[in-house]
């Protein structure tokens, strides 16, 4: 995951200080999308084995929305 977020980092900021080509910027920018579903994917995964964990132990713990 570290990877694919140190990558997503270098196209943005390739997109955001270079000047390249419009299908060059276009294959960067779809490369960034894929990783970032993938990220993204992952980290739905992590929290529903977390939910998954924290159902399993009961009332020992309670998951609190960040967001909030």
């Amino acid at each position: 995951m570290e990877q694919e977020l140190k990558r997503l980092e270098a196209i943005v900021q390739r997109l955001e200080r270079d000047e390249i080509p419009l299908d060059q910027a276009l294959a960067l920018f779809e490369e960034g999308i894929a990783i970032a579903r993938s990220a993204r994917g992952k980290l739905e995964a992590a929290e529903g084995r977390v939910r998954e964990i924290l159902r399993e132990a009961g009332d020992a713990f309670r998951l609190r929305d960040l967001d909030a």
